[in-house]
């Protein structure tokens, strides 16, 4: 030993031997390895194949792990670590591809959570569609859009060979709301499903074309109502109730001089033979001769068909009408009884003050004489008067003052 330490050299070797020792046991008092989680480190997809892309990766996101010096791992952040999957020579479906984490200097990945990412390509695919104008709102009052068309007319998809099967077509929505002139915009394209519904991840190219509408103005218009040409009769039993149609009315437009002749539209027939229920039916609506268009073009037309109701009002009065200046008149008997059939519905709703037994003394002298009454009903139901004729006597208003 002594003669080590006579050796200076070996000496200061000794020496800085010992500080550095002293300097680690210090750093390790002062600052030591702890671990400690990192999230929401975001994972790179990496390496996949050509003509290949991925529908979905789940997670997108891990939380690390990490061990190191406590100043390092104090001050980490995770834009810090590099996360990623190698997705290289995985085809068309789902695949379970493992996560590499490289940390940054100084720190070590203990773990990985978690340590797969789910994913699933499939081969992209190119389709050449045609672009189809959707009008969206309504022209200004007196005005129709006529041709509207996309230039170009054709654009190409591209994207993953699933998304692509979903679509149906290539929409290019014009907004026409209040429009009164032709017009040029560019509107962008959208790939929609057969439900019109977008379809996303699809790439088309252009993604906007050039829509040019013309837009005219329209001829005079004329509502017309709808009357319902019937053939047939319900069964036994059963009448007609009604007819109901939506709409109640057909806008026509033509000449001024066509529409003046129109006074309604007929469509039909509708055949109700032997019905015992509702006979609804579409009915196409025809253009008059001479006019430009009639619309809507189909009208839903409704039959109604009920069963046979009858009631008997007793005691109704019989109102003598037309007579002469200074004369009366008296019935007998002054009441009668009233028997009323239709359709259910309409004699269950039969007021007995809409119902009128009239004779009418018109023309006639002072004197008696034997009428047949006149019965006035609601539209849709028939009746009869019992008696059949009733005693009218004429008498001028001396002769009835005595």
């Amino acid at each position: 030993m002594g003669r080590l330490l006579e050796n200076e050299w070996a000496v200061r070797v000794l020496a800085v031997v010992i500080a550095v020792m002293v300097w680690f046991v210090a750093m390790s008092q002062q600052n030591p390895v702890v671990t400690a989680d990192v999230g929401a480190v975001a994972v790179d997809l990496r390496g996949i194949d050509p003509g290949h892309t991925v529908l979905q990766a789940q997670p997108s996101a891990v939380t690390l792990t990490v061990r190191g010096r406590r100043g390092t791992v104090e001050r980490l952040d995770r834009t810090q670590f590099a996360a990623w999957v190698d997705l290289s020579g995985l085809g068309p479906g789902p695949a379970q591809a493992a996560v590499s984490v490289v940390p940054p200097p100084g720190v070590q990945v203990v773990e990985v959570r978690p340590g797969t990412v789910s994913v699933r390509l499939d081969r992209l695919g190119r389709r050449q569609l045609r672009v189809e104008v959707a009008l969206e709102g309504a022209p200004a009052e007196g005005y129709r859009v006529g041709a509207a068309s996309a230039r170009p007319s054709e654009v190409l998809l591209e994207g993953p060979e699933e998304y692509l099967g979903r679509v149906a077509g290539v929409r290019a929505g014009v907004k026409v709301a209040g429009v009164a002139a032709g017009a040029v915009s560019t509107v962008p394209v959208v790939p929609v499903d057969d439900q019109g519904r977008p379809v996303e991840g699809i790439l088309a190219s252009p993604g906007t074309v050039e829509v040019a509408l013309e837009v005219s103005q329209l001829p005079p218009a004329k509502v017309l109502p709808v009357r319902v040409a019937l053939s047939g009769q319900p069964a036994p039993g059963y009448l007609l109730a009604g007819i109901k149609t939506e709409p109640p009315g057909v806008e026509v437009r033509g000449p001024a001089e066509v529409l003046e002749g129109l006074y309604f539209l007929e469509v039909g027939p509708v055949a109700v033979g032997g019905a015992v229920a509702d006979v609804a039916q579409e009915l196409p609506v025809p253009v008059p001769e001479g006019a430009a268009s009639a619309e809507p073009a189909l009208v839903r037309v409704t039959v109604l068909v009920e069963r046979e109701a009858t009631v008997v009002l007793e005691r109704v009065p019989v109102v003598v009408t037309g007579l002469a200046p200074d004369t009366v008149g008296r019935a007998s008997p002054a009441e009668v009884a009233v028997t009323v059939r239709g359709a259910s519905s309409l004699v269950a709703s039969l007021d007995p003050a809409q119902v009128a037994v009239e004779v009418n003394a018109l023309g006639l002298g002072p004197g008696e004489y034997w009428v047949s009454p006149g019965l006035t009903l609601p539209p849709g139901l028939r009746g009869r008067v019992e008696p059949a004729t009733v005693s009218l006597r004429v008498e001028g208003e001396r002769a009835a003052g005595r």
